[in-house]
């Protein structure tokens, strides 16, 4: 009788493959090594099924590449394990591993990039041909690497300006260039108090206000009297 396997997947989440990808970059960086180097460089006395798993998981996320006897630390984990976590660089490298296995990729799209449900997750894992035993395994490293990837990008900065393209923000200043200003509003009465008079070249000028009480009118017409007062001293004629 032929045991049923789960298709393949990370055995560990992406803490732990990078944890044991910095291992082998600390002590031969990016040389081509054969695997069953690695794997010593990892912390196994040899190749076995749990070494080999791990290799596997660890390619996986792009932390390691080639085959055989020419197989690397990438790029992709040196710009991981090269900068301190919050560096932009580390970042977008963590996002970019966390998104590289297949099966993480068909999850993401089956729920349009939302966290699902571990029953959800079993669901669907269930239809797709796993074990009970695969199961639990992708469960626990497809959480462990939304765990990881939530730490690392705490204090990314998400807003909309960083968000946004050149053209995008161009875009929006015309728009805001070819608004027009809104229509004035006058003060409200309260604010503008008793006209204002006062003398100029031209002769009493007048300036805006309301009279909303007796008491305004009142200032009004002393204010009027006073007017007429620097008329007659400026030329002798009547204002009425």
């Amino acid at each position: 009788m032929i045991k049923k396997r789960s298709p393949q997947f990370p055995v560990v989440g992406l803490a732990e493959a990078i944890d044991k990808t910095r291992l082998v970059w600390e002590q031969d960086y990016t040389s081509d090594l054969p695997r069953d180097v690695i794997a010593e460089h990892m912390g196994y006395s040899s190749l076995n099924g749990k070494s080999l798993g791990i290799i596997a998981a660890v390619a996986k996320y792009g932390l390691l590449d080639g085959r055989g006897d020419e197989t690397h630390v990438t790029e992709l984990a040196v710009q991981i394990l090269a900068h301190e976590k919050g560096d932009p660089q580390r970042i977008e490298a963590v996002i970019k591993a966390a998104s590289l296995p297949k099966l993480f990729q068909d999850i993401n799209e089956k729920f349009d990039g939302r966290s699902p449900s571990d029953q959800a997750l079993k669901s669907y894992l269930f239809t797709r041909g796993f074990t009970h035993t695969g199961v639990e395994g992708l469960i626990r490293s497809f959480r462990d690497t939304e765990t990881f990837v939530q730490e690392e990008t705490l204090d990314y900065p998400t807003n909309e300006v960083a968000d946004t393209s050149e053209e995008e923000m161009q875009t929006r200043e015309e728009i805001q260039t070819l608004t027009p200003p809104p229509p004035y509003s006058p003060p409200p009465a309260a604010a503008l108090g008793v006209p204002t008079i006062s003398m100029s070249d031209s002769g009493l000028e007048i300036s805006g206000g309301v009279i909303s009480s007796l008491d305004q009118f009142e200032k009004l017409m002393r204010r009027l009297k006073a007017g007429r007062a620097m008329l007659d001293e400026d030329d002798g004629s009547d204002l009425i």
